[in-house]
């Protein structure tokens, strides 16, 4: 397979509107990337901001941030620029994050709780801790960890 990371740009603010990952069988052509400029991604508010462009004869400004076979690196791209957007409050089309934050008890025992790292080295006391700092669901991370998912949002996360 090969993978497209992308963002859309506001033509006026030069802000991103979209971060998204595409894939296809076969390597991505400039006709692919035209389309893509057109159609947009399945996303709804997306489609809905682009037809609103183009009434005002405008077209977003398309980055590409990742092009490859990879598909742990593509997703891992789109998440840290998805958190970058998040840190810098961009508001993104059709993409809610991950803001709740886990009033779970947090176990007191160290015995009984396991620490993780992730394929970078970075350490996390815990999965609850990894989840409110990557943006990502604390249940999706322990798919990793017990072998249920490769990979979420480009991290693969290990016990220590």
């Amino acid at each position: 397979m090969n993978y497209l990371t992308f963002v859309f740009k506001d033509p006026d603010t030069l802000l991103v509107r979209c971060v998204g990952v595409k894939y296809k069988k076969t390597p991505f052509t400039d006709q692919d990337i035209s389309k893509l400029l057109k159609s947009g991604t399945s996303n709804t508010e997306v489609k809905l901001w682009l037809k609103d462009l183009r009434k005002q004869n405008k077209v977003p400004l398309l980055e590409i941030l990742y092009q490859g076979k990879d598909s742990c690196e593509a997703c891992f791209v789109k998440q840290k620029t998805f958190i970058e957007c998040v840190k810098n409050g961009t508001e993104l089309l059709g993409q809610q994050p991950l803001v709740k934050r886990y009033t779970k008890k947090v176990r007191k025992n160290k015995d009984m709780r396991l620490p993780i790292k992730d394929q970078y080295g970075s350490e996390y006391p815990g999965i609850l801790e990894a989840a409110e700092q990557l943006l990502i669901a604390p249940s999706n991370i322990s798919k990793v960890l017990h072998g249920k998912l490769e990979h979420i949002g480009g991290y693969k996360f290990y016990f220590i």
